[in-house]
């Protein structure tokens, strides 16, 4: 029984006509006589009319918003402004009702992105004279809860 070698990282698309390489095949693809190049010319020959293009495997990934966010550093944010108190306050009983969720972290940090939605654009700013009105606190009833 012959077997048959299985070539990888090529695939046809049909209703767009396309034949998609990714990055390793196409390297071997313009190697001649290499089992890839032989495959590549058969399926060229075989789609004519289709468009041959090349893609990395790769997907950019985007930046967590929470990272590098944690309670700590969340703390030290809010110690900035002129009504601190009052706001960390609002914030012990954000951790207080996150407890009650399956993501404590994503619950308080839903509320911190609400409450200061530029934290991140005003770290050089001097907030001291600053007031930020507190925000709602999410409702648990919106997030998982925790299972006993």
């Amino acid at each position: 029984m012959a077997q048959t070698a299985v070539i990888k990282g090529i695939k046809i698309d049909f209703p767009s006509r396309t034949i998609i390489m990714n990055l390793k095949f196409a390297k071997e693809a313009v190697i001649p006589n290499t089992p890839e190049n032989k495959y590549l010319q058969e399926v060229m020959s075989s789609f004519p009319t289709f468009n041959v293009i090349t893609k990395s495997a790769r997907t950019k990934k985007k930046a967590r918003p929470d990272k590098g966010l944690s309670f700590k550093n969340m703390e030290t944010y809010i110690s900035t402004f002129q009504n601190s108190e009052e706001l960390l306050l609002v914030f012990e009983v954000v951790k207080i009702r996150a407890r009650t969720t399956a993501s404590s972290k994503k619950f308080v940090t839903d509320w911190f992105v609400a409450q200061f939605p530029n934290y991140r654009d005003s770290a050089d700013i001097d907030n001291s004279n600053t007031i930020a009105f507190p925000v709602a606190i999410p409702d648990t009833a919106n997030y998982k809860s925790k299972e006993a």
